[in-house]
């Protein structure tokens, strides 16, 4: 009797691991590429490795200096949840030097030079994303 090499537990390591490297570094490559993907979707049945998957590109990429990796989850607002992670980035002020930018959100506050304060949670991700960009983050 063959046995499934899914675990269809969520969080448990199933008997058998399959090999995700291959996958994993197309995705880290293309990321890194002059040209990169910016989208990429994961599928695959419930226990098959997804999260695994996207772990760990995500560990490979919090390692890297000039990167900063954010934890989203559809439980609560994405745009507030990234600007909050994004504000409380380690040394996110000192990486960005957001000259004349004030943010002012719930759950954070950012104020550099007396700007007046983007209350729009929109604009106060563009603003920030803009200034990561600028200093090749």
């Amino acid at each position: 009797m063959k046995t499934n090499p899914y675990n269809l537990n969520f969080g448990r390591e199933p008997a058998q691991i399959l090999n995700r490297y291959p996958g994993i570094y197309s995705i880290i490559d293309s990321f890194e590429s002059d040209n990169p993907v910016q989208t990429y979707m994961l599928t695959g049945i419930r226990g098959s490795g997804k999260t695994v998957m996207m772990s760990g590109i995500s560990k490979y990429f919090d390692k890297l200096e000039d990167w900063i990796v954010i934890d989203l989850t559809p439980d609560i607002d994405l745009i507030k949840s990234f600007n909050a992670e994004l504000g409380v980035s380690p040394g996110i002020a000192t990486h960005l030097k957001l000259d004349g930018v004030a943010i002012s959100l719930p759950g954070l506050q950012l104020n550099v030079k007396g700007a007046e304060p983007i209350t729009d949670e929109r604009v106060a991700a563009m603003k920030m994303l803009e200034a990561a960009k600028k200093k090749n983050i």
